[in-house]
């Protein structure tokens, strides 16, 4: 059988494999050889195009995404857990949920992108995680299936500002060695 799966992004010519299996690394993205070339904070996975002004469940994985969008969620899937300028660009209308995996890294992630959002004017910062801890919603959606839709439907939050705040300070005080 297959050990992966190829997902082309016909648009931009460009394609990811991820694995089928836990195998490491579980996404492959194809190398940067020169400055021409599409790197991977330049791109999104865009199921449905329609998302000006609607809400949009930013996930890491485009096998989420797929999974999300299957589920009647408008998502987008920024390929790792870090927003850059141009997934900003291009989510600036929308009213943005975000969808990272529930893990240590996905909830400072979440902190961190929020924290880049508000530089960037985006005060309306929603959040939502998985039901099971250290699980991507695919995984998630092969153990609980459709009731994955209602979970998410009940479980959006706002981000709080004052923990945005905390975070930085943490942050700032780590960066400096201060612990």
């Amino acid at each position: 059988p297959p050990r992966s799966t190829l997902f082309p992004y016909t648009t931009l010519f460009r394609s990811i494999a991820r694995s089928l299996y836990d195998l490491d690394p579980k996404y492959l993205n194809p190398p940067v050889t020169s400055q021409k070339d599409i790197k991977k904070e330049e791109i999104m996975f865009v199921p449905n195009w329609n998302i000006k002004n609607k809400e949009v469940i930013v996930v890491e994985g485009t096998l989420d995404a797929i999974i999300l969008n299957e589920l009647g969620f408008n998502v987008v899937a920024i390929q790792g857990k870090t927003l850059s300028p141009y997934h900003i660009e291009f989510l600036k209308d929308s009213k943005i949920i975000f969808g990272l995996d529930n893990d240590a890294p996905g909830r400072d992630a979440l902190l961190w992108n929020a924290k880049l959002l508000n530089e960037y004017g985006i005060k309306d910062i929603k959040y939502v995680f998985s039901p099971t801890k250290n699980e991507d919603w695919n995984g998630c959606f092969n153990k609980i299936g459709d009731k994955l839709k209602n979970h998410i439907l009940k479980n959006i939050k706002d981000v709080a500002f004052k923990d945005i705040v905390k975070f930085s300070m943490k942050k700032t005080y780590i960066n400096n060695g201060i612990r």
